[in-house]
């Protein structure tokens, strides 16, 4: 997953290999607007398996997906956005395949997680680990006894590959 903006040169973008998918060679790229991506830099994108996620049209998706699956009409939506999001930023698709439908139900109604408060600054820590680990990094989480730190590794490692 990558966050977009106008000042990203797209050469170093496509030429930076940690950033793919090992499953199918594909990047995923946040952008606010598709339409407002300058053509040659979407085209370069796109020619380079670079999957564009435009933030309005995801967030209609997400909430068209939560409205048909009535499993899951207990639990808060926001929570529901949240994994959703988390998930398909690592790569997961619980839309069309059933094990990750199953890490998605996991999350939610499964303890310990679902009693985790998975919070904005939680799901920027838990992608930043994801990628370095992805790309060989070492990674080194340090805070105070008890602030979570156990936790939030236990939720991400939920996730296939991690």
């Amino acid at each position: 997953m990558f966050l977009l903006n106008q000042t990203c040169n797209i050469h170093d973008i496509i030429n930076n290999n940690n950033l793919m998918n090992p499953t199918d060679g594909s990047v995923s790229v946040l952008v606010a607007d598709k339409s407002n991506l300058p053509i040659d830099k979407r085209q370069a994108l796109e020619n380079s398996k670079f999957i564009l996620i435009p933030w309005n049209e995801e967030e209609e998706r997400r909430k068209q997906m939560l409205s048909i699956n009535n499993y899951m009409k207990d639990i808060p939506q926001k929570k529901q956005e949240k994994i959703t999001m988390l998930l398909r930023i690592l790569g997961l698709d619980i839309e069309h395949n059933d094990i990750h439908t199953s890490i998605f139900i996991t999350l939610l109604y499964d303890v310990p997680y679902c009693n985790y408060a998975l919070t904005f600054d939680n799901i920027l820590k838990m992608v930043a680990i994801f990628f370095r680990v992805r790309a060989n990094l070492p990674v080194i989480l340090m805070g105070e006894t008890g602030c979570g730190k156990t936790s939030l590794l236990q939720y991400l490692a939920c996730a296939p590959g991690v």
